[in-house]
């Protein structure tokens, strides 16, 4: 079906045609540009390099080494070696997330806006449109509190769930963490007035350690973001620069960026819910995106059936992890006695 043709009275001037199906794709750049810095933590992945591209398949298989290989001893000259194969490596397997968002217009809208700068101002409107609602759809599914759904991201509440490490049992990459204790991930309760903010973020950031190896950023509620934000008016604390300049709110403190997003619920958003904060090491966290579906436009088409212009920006993504042990939860951060 040819672009902008097929409907009486509803064919566009060729000029306009050649505007549209050349001028949308462009647009492509601007798109994956403002989607990954419009939100906490789709800037902090894109900002460390996280991503990565899907090249191809149903699946994606990521390699795990969850021990040490047993054979790594002191040895005597001429000791025979043991060449068992070795242990501790396993593999994850993770599925793609399909995202679409329309960008459309009637015939009767694409009539009265001919000229060409009409038209590059609607197709601005429409982008702007577009992936603002493609941003808040999978920020939205990135903190769902609802069971994971395979059609959907992978939300934190899934990968890292509310729970203390023995009633884990999400199986997030495939792998259970009820039968596998090498899987789980750390986790802090504030449950009653005697314990800290601090020193619950304190303990936390040292169970997820190991050595150098450490947490580098934490996301929570706006209620956690202020009760910490507080208690640490007195502390050494620095905020992270960059994340300043593109807008995001934050605080420093032991190395990491500590910023909200008020998608993450505080249960009642009142400032007397529990809270939750995330405690990431995101240097084993990657957001995956399909090489055939990378925020693509298509340009739009006329569908007779609609009496419209129908067009659409797709992607393909998938958030995983490699290693569980290094990230964790807080919860109660919001609870403002306790803190």
């Amino acid at each position: 079906m040819a672009r902008f043709s097929g409907a009486a009275s509803g064919t566009l001037p060729a000029s306009t045609n050649v505007l549209v199906a050349t001028t949308l794709p462009k647009l492509q750049r601007q798109i994956v540009d403002n989607f990954f810095t419009a939100t906490p933590f789709f800037w902090w992945v894109r900002q460390g390099n996280r991503t990565a591209t899907w090249e191809g398949g149903d699946t994606l298989e990521i390699p795990l080494l969850y021990d040490e290989n047993p054979m790594a001893r002191a040895y005597v000259p001429y000791e025979v070696m043991d060449v068992k194969p070795p242990q501790g490596i396993t593999t994850s397997i993770w599925s793609l997330a399909h995202y679409r968002v329309p960008i459309m217009w009637s015939r009767q809208m694409a009539d009265a806006n001919r000229g060409k700068s009409q038209i590059v101002n609607l197709i601005e409107s429409l982008k702007q449109q577009a992936q603002l609602s493609l941003v808040k759809t999978i920020n939205d599914d990135l903190f769902s509190e609802s069971t994971q759904q395979s059609n959907k991201i992978n939300s934190l509440y899934y990968l890292l769930e509310e729970a203390a490490q023995a009633s884990q049992s999400n199986a997030p990459g495939g792998i259970s963490k009820g039968t596998y204790s090498w899987w789980r991930h750390q986790y802090k309760a504030i449950t009653d007035t005697a314990t800290g903010i601090i020193s619950a973020f304190r303990e936390l950031h040292m169970n997820c350690s190991n050595g150098a190896d450490k947490p580098d950023l934490a996301l929570c509620d706006e209620y956690t973001y202020i009760n910490l934000e507080d208690k640490l008016q007195t502390a050494v604390r620095f905020v992270n620069p960059d994340a300043v300049d593109f807008g995001f709110e934050n605080v420093s403190y032991k190395g990491v960026t500590i910023m909200f997003d008020k998608t993450i619920p505080d249960d009642d958003h009142d400032g007397n819910g529990d809270g939750t904060l995330f405690m990431v090491n995101s240097k084993y966290l990657k957001l995956y995106v399909g090489a055939g579906a990378n925020f693509k436009v298509v340009s739009p088409e006329y569908d007779k059936w609609q009496d419209a212009y129908v067009g659409v920006i797709l992607v393909d993504l998938q958030l995983t992890c490699s290693q569980m042990a290094r990230q964790g939860v807080l919860n109660g951060g919001a609870y403002a006695s306790a803190c």
